[in-house]
């Protein structure tokens, strides 16, 4: 046992320390296990606030009744239930320690050391503020590692009106951040202490680490609390959300800490041969603070010699500066040149972003313009057309990238407790902002696989040459997969052994096309592609691509790209999306003013389309992924140019930067949420398969999202319909000229006879065609129930998946002291017989009883849905009994059964004569509690005889305890119909 403290504990004052202290503690000794990183990262974890309660606050550490809080979003802190303070609080305090862990998350579920085991846990909590609410009394002292600015701000203002009096200890990565923090305290009346660091060794500092730098302040008592300054605070927000991201830019642990080492820092330094006096905001960088030019280290130079840098700061900008005072201390100059340069990087921000989003008016009126009528005219009558390449011309198909190296032993030994991984060993590939995909339907049925809709041209083109030259180029298409139209200009339908081709058209101004691609039916899937065209007021193309299923084994639909019909339009004839030109190859930009450019791309509010941005170099590859995303959409190359200088309008969490592709959804803005806009890191110059198969359902995903997709790409039908109604009116018209006509013609009884014949064979002709358009809405009708099906399928499917889901994460999910986390969760319905015991455990209220006749009769069920057993299950807790135990005159119980049956498709009926029938009575006799009952009730679901489709259950209700006990499910007993069970 440990039975006493390292007697040097008091003087422990580093990583290092703590990585030898913990051997003295005989509980601990097997961290030396874990090899030289894994030892130092639970000594840097767990010594750093160990070290600022022993060296600000250590009557805690002596007292035995002390209540202590810590607010972390760091989860080694919360792994393994508190087990490793529990461990390493023994270096300072051998008997019991405690303190509370809140943590905004599930904590990680690693497989914890076995020695580890044997400490007692902590109490682990989600909200920090309801803890602190929930307290009698308020925490002797809160440890608080703040997560940015308004984590700090959030918990100052919890902690002025709940523990009035406390002590505060403030653990902040740098000193630069911490003299942030401690002016901000101080403002408000706190009383605030000197920055203390916890090094790495006696010799060896920590610039730049979770728990460096650490202060203590007292909570101001009740009217003692000064209200803050929202001009002081918006400052230090700024300052240390600046201070954030220049630290985020380092490429390794090392570059950050040489960052908070120096960055606003006064130096002399020599740039291109002349010396001038400086702001450091790295190693390598900084700005003039008399010209205002940044300047850098030349990037291929043999020696470390600054440059000058293109950017410049504006001149009222560079006036603002802090005169260098030597009375004030060195933190407190740094931290006014800090607050000074992050204002003056804010508003060079926003000068960007006006030059960016600002053009000249005419121009900006111009592209809206023609953006708005694109999506106008698309709205009345543009359809989608796109095809796979495997159906008419594959792609070249690249190898899959190897799979990324596994991490070495002693790496996932930290990784097992719950220890984070340096970002130096994210896979290749791996998604830097993750999101829930988009993703397209797997499921049997027709899927949409992508929906365009673009204005042709390129400028300057008259509408009919343009809508000609389409047309021209997707007849083309189809005599290239062995279909040939007699004439582009009337209705038409064709059946061939390459698929079937309809056509329909007003005979100037709207053509429309659904193409039924049967190459591929052996693959269990065809190809539909509907392409609609109109002249006027804009000529504009609508595109959809359709995989018609007939399995969910049939290939997935990412192995397409989009038709060669579509490069060839683009390349021919032209798109456009909000005014800029859809290619079919990456961009290149490398000049100045191309950063102005991508940035009003990005932010055009009439964008439809994403914007692939790749940033570094990359082969031809990028072409590749341009052309198999024509018209669906731009992909962009950048240099690091102009990725830095996205970084600096956008920030570094909405830009791309180093080896990345990004990918940009229409509505992006310039607070937009990083999370939306994927990224994803790359190895090489190539882009994978594997990578480009995710953008391209990514792109395509998006493009059946934007907007309403029926007004903005409407299905050929729709089109079909309008021209229909169209011919209608028109014959409508007609018929009303000729009544007309007979009204008003020679009263000679043969005119007025050849007249009324006119009227009668044009109203035999519209019967007709309304006969016909009849026949098409019903053929349409069953067409949308069959789809309809589909999709009820595949919601049942998706449904099923996420309940099995949320059960896994449920049974993975720790009891330890969690007990302000639990939530009312959904119905989870499983989809085999061994969790019946206990989902009735779980969600049986307590009034459900499975009878032992009955668990013995699903162990041999052959019943298929099982997952609608349990829903049956669930309709007798949740609306048999509550309509059983209503109270008189209270009818709601008693239609809410009603409604829960008709959803479900079931009957509920007495069982009828079989209890009367001495063949058969005895099949519905149980014993519960010493008693015989019988099964008087049973729920009816499907027809038939067939055990594996059809499902009973039956059942009586205990009228003494309120209880339903199932005493048979899935099949038939015997009755005078089936005679066997």
């Amino acid at each position: 046992m440990d039975t006493k403290a390292n007697n040097e504990s008091a003087n422990l004052s580093t990583v290092a320390d703590y990585v030898a202290a913990i051997q003295h503690v005989s509980s601990g000794q097997f961290i030396s296990r874990l090899g030289e990183s894994g030892q130092h990262y639970f000594a840097s974890t767990f010594g750093a606030p160990l070290f600022a309660l022993s060296t600000l606050a250590p009557e805690v550490i002596a007292s035995n009744d002390s209540s202590l809080l810590l607010i972390t979003s760091d989860p080694g802190h919360a792994a393994d239930g508190g087990r490793w303070w529990s461990l390493y609080a023994k270096i300072h305090k051998p008997s019991k320690f405690s303190l509370t862990v809140c943590f905004p998350h599930r904590p990680p579920n690693g497989k914890a050391p076995k020695p580890l085991l044997f400490q007692p846990p902590q109490q682990i909590v989600r909200s920090w503020q309801k803890h602190l609410q929930s307290l009698g009394s308020p925490p002797d002292v809160v440890m608080l590692y703040p997560k940015d600015f308004d984590e700090l701000t959030a918990v100052h203002s919890e902690l002025i009106t709940r523990a009035p009096g406390s002590k505060l200890l403030v653990a902040v990565p740098t000193r630069l951040g911490a003299l942030i923090a401690r002016r901000m305290l101080a403002s408000c009346g706190y009383s605030v202490g000197d920055p203390i660091d916890f090094r790495q060794s006696q010799e060896e500092p920590q610039h730049c680490a979770p728990g460096a730098w650490w202060f203590a302040a007292s909570v101001p008592e009740t009217g003692k609390y000064i209200a803050a300054d929202d001009e002081l605070f918006a400052r230090l927000r700024d300052g240390y959300s600046r201070l954030s991201q220049f630290l985020h830019l380092a490429d390794s642990k090392e570059d950050a800490g040489d960052i908070a080492r120096v960055i606003a820092c006064r130096s002399n330094d020599i740039v291109e041969g002349e010396a001038v006096q400086t702001v450091r905001l790295s190693g390598n960088s900084g700005v003039d603070l008399a010209s205002g030019r940044f300047f850098k280290i030349e990037e291929e130079a043999s020696t470390d010699s600054f440059v000058w840098d293109e950017n410049v700061m504006s001149a009222d900008l560079l006036a603002l500066q802090p005169p260098a005072n030597t009375e004030a201390s060195e933190d407190e100059d740094r931290l006014q040149l800090l607050l000074w340069f992050s204002h003056a990087a804010a508003q060079e921000t926003e000068r960007e972003l006006k030059k960016m989003t600002v053009e000249d008016v005419a121009t900006q009126s111009e592209k809206a313009e023609s953006a708005g009528s694109t999506e106008s005219a698309s709205a009345a009558v543009v359809e989608s057309l796109a095809m796979p390449e495997a159906a008419i011309e594959p792609a070249s198909v690249e190898k899959p990238a190897e799979s990324a190296k596994i991490e070495s032993a002693e790496a996932l030994v930290v990784a097992s407790s719950s220890a984070p991984v340096e970002e130096a060993g994210t896979q290749l590939g791996s998604s830097i902002f993750v999101r829930n995909r988009s993703r397209l339907s797997r499921s049997a049925g027709t899927v949409n696989v992508l929906a365009l809709a673009a204005k042709l041209g390129r400028g300057g083109e008259s509408s009919s040459t343009l809508f000609e030259a389409a047309k021209d180029r997707i007849l083309a298409w189809l005599r290239s997969g062995g279909v040939s139209l007699e004439s582009s200009t009337e209705n038409t339908h064709i059946e061939s052994s390459a698929g079937e081709v309809t056509v329909e058209t007003d005979g100037h101004s709207i053509w429309t096309m659904r193409f039924d691609n049967r190459s591929t039916m052996g693959t269990g899937a065809i190809w539909r592609v509907e392409a609609t065209l109109i002249g006027h007021p804009v000529p504009a193309i609508s595109l959809r691509l359709i995989q018609v299923r007939s399995s969910e084994d049939a290939p997935p639909p990412v192995i397409s790209g989009v038709p060669r019909l579509v490069v060839a339009i683009s390349e021919s004839v032209g798109l456009q999306d909000a005014g800029e030109q859809l290619r079919n190859t990456a961009l290149h930009l490398k000049k100045e003013g191309d950063s102005t450019w991508l940035g009003r791309l990005l932010l055009n509010p009439h964008r439809t389309q994403p914007v692939i941005v790749i940033s570094g170099k990359v082969d031809t590859s990028a072409d590749r992924l341009a052309r198999r995303l024509a018209g669906v959409a731009h992909v962009i190359c950048i240099d690091h140019a102009i990725s830095n200088r996205m970084v600096r309008v956008f920030g570094r969490e909405r830009s791309v930067f180093g080896n990345a592709v990004r990918l940009y959804r229409p509505g992006f803005t310039a607070d937009a949420s990083p999370y939306e806009h994927p990224t994803w890191a790359l190895k090489g110059v190539q882009l994978p398969t594997w990578l480009a198969n995710n953008i391209f359902e990514e792109a395509c995903a998006i493009s059946l999202e934007a907007g309403d997709l029926d007004e903005r790409a409407p299905s050929f039908q729709s089109i079909r319909n309008l021209l229909a109604a169209k011919r209608m009116a028109s014959s409508e018209q007609r018929i009303l000229e000729l009544r007309q006509q007979t009204e008003n013609a020679v009263s000679s009884k043969d005119e007025k006879i050849r007249q009324l014949q006119e009227v009668r064979d044009e109203q035999q002709s519209m019967l007709g065609m309304y006969r016909e358009e009849n026949a098409k809405l019903t053929l349409q009708i069953e067409q949308l129930r069959e789809e309809l099906q589909a999709k009820r399928l595949e919601c049942s499917a998706a449904a099923e998946e996420v309940r099995q889901l949320n059960y896994r994460l449920n049974n993975q999910w720790a009891d330890e002291a969690l007990d302000d986390t639990s939530q009312n969760e959904e119905s989870y319905y499983p989809d085999n017989w061994d969790e019946l015991e206990e989902w009735v455990d779980s969600y049986g209220d307590g009034k459900l009883v499975l009878h032992e006749k009955a668990l013995k009769a699903v162990r041999t069920s052959p019943f298929k849905d099982i997952p609608f057993a349990y829903k049956a299950l669930e309709y007798l807790v949740r609306y048999f009994i509550p309509m059983k135990q209503r109270d008189p005159g209270d009818d709601a119980p008693f239609h809410a059964e009603i409604a829960a049956l008709a959803e479900l498709g079931m009957e509920r009926e007495p069982v009828g004569e079989a209890l009367n029938n001495h063949r058969y009575k005895q099949s519905y006799r149980r014993l519960y509690e010493g008693k015989t009952i019988w099964l008087e009730d049973h729920l009816k679901w499907g027809v038939g005889f067939d055990p594996a489709t059809l499902f009973r259950l039956y059942f009586h209700y205990h009228e003494a305890s309120g209880k339903v006990i199932v005493g048979h499910l899935t099949t038939h007993l015997p009755n005078s119909l089936t005679h066997t069970s």
